[in-house]
C-alpha cells in the first residue's frame, strides 16, 4: 500500500490530499497530522498529554481530599446550626404562646366553675352570714380570674389568639353583668325574681365556656403545628447529615480507587 502526502495548494484550500493505492482521499485540514508548526515547518503535531487524577501526587491528593472533607464539614455544620435554630424557635413557641393559653383556659374555667357554685351557696343561702360568705368567694374568684387574664395577655403575639382572647373577655364581662342582679334580688329575698334571672345567668356562663374553649383549640392547634414543624426540622436535619456523610465516604472511596 502506498501513502502520499500532499500538502501543497490543495493544502490552502482547507484540506490535504492522502493518496492511498492512487486513489485521494481528502481529509479536512483540523485533521492533518502534518499542519503547520507555528515556529514554521511541517511538524508532525501530538496531541498534548492530558493531566488527570492518576497524575497527582500524593501530596496533591491529600491536599485535594482534606479540602473536600472540610467542605463537607462545614456545610453539615452550617445547616445543622440553621436548622437547630428552627428548632429552638418551635419550642420556644410551645412554650412561651401555646401552653400559656392552654393553662389560663383551665385557670379560668375552674374559677368561673367556683363562682357558680357560689351563685347557687348564695341564693340558696339559710342566713345573712352564709350569702355574705358566698359574696365573698365570687368577688374572691372574679379577681383571680381577672389576674390570670391580666397575665395570659402579656405573652399574646398572634393576631389569632387576641382576637380569641378578646371573645372571652366579652363573654365574662356579660356573665358577670348577668350576675349582679340575680345577686341583688337575691339578698332581697325576692325569689320570684331570682328564678326569672336564673336562665339569664346559666346562658351567659354556658357563652363564657364556648369561648373558653374556643381559645383552648386555637393554643392546642397552635402548639400541634409548631410541634410537627420541629418534627420536620429534625427529619431534614438528619437526611441531610446522612446525604452528606454517604458523600463523604464515596469520596474517600473514589479518591482511594483512582
Amino acid at each position: 500500500m502506498k501513502h502520499q502526502f500532499h500538502n501543497g495548494k490543495q493544502a490552502k484550500t482547507g484540506r490535504i490530499v492522502l493518496i492511498v493505492n492512487g486513489e485521494s482521499v481528502f481529509i479536512p485540514a483540523q485533521n492533518n497530522p502534518l499542519r503547520s508548526h507555528p515556529a514554521g515547518g511541517n511538524k508532525l503535531i501530538t496531541p498534548q498529554k492530558r493531566t488527570n487524577m492518576k497524575n497527582w501526587t500524593i501530596g496533591k491528593r491529600v491536599t485535594f481530599g482534606f479540602a473536600i472533607i472540610i467542605t463537607i464539614l462545614a456545610i453539615v455544620g452550617l445547616a445543622s446550626f440553621m436548622l437547630l435554630r428552627q428548632i429552638k424557635a418551635n419550642q420556644e413557641e410551645v412554650i412561651n404562646h401555646a401552653l400559656p393559653g392552654i393553662s389560663t383556659v383551665g385557670q379560668v374555667k375552674y374559677l368561673a366553675c367556683e363562682i357558680e357554685l357560689n351563685i347557687s351557696r348564695q341564693i340558696n343561702a339559710k342566713t345573712p352570714e352564709q350569702q355574705k360568705a358566698a359574696d365573698a368567694g365570687i368577688v374572691e374568684q372574679q379577681a383571680q380570674i381577672q389576674k390570670v387574664l391580666d397575665d395570659y395577655e402579656k405573652t399574646i403575639s398572634r393576631a389569632e389568639d387576641r382576637e380569641q382572647f378578646k371573645q372571652v373577655t366579652i363573654a365574662r364581662d356579660a356573665h358577670l353583668k348577668a350576675i349582679e342582679p340575680l345577686l341583688a334580688a337575691s339578698r332581697a329575698g325576692n325569689s320570684a325574681a331570682v328564678q326569672q334571672l336564673l336562665p339569664a345567668v346559666q346562658s351567659a356562663y354556658a357563652a363564657y365556656m364556648k369561648e373558653c374553649d374556643s381559645l383552648f383549640q386555637e393554643n392546642v392547634q397552635f402548639g400541634a403545628n409548631s410541634a410537627a414543624s420541629s418534627q420536620k426540622t429534625m427529619a431534614l436535619a438528619n437526611t441531610l447529615t446522612t446525604v452528606l456523610a454517604v458523600v463523604g465516604i464515596a469520596l474517600g472511596m473514589l479518591f482511594a480507587y483512582i
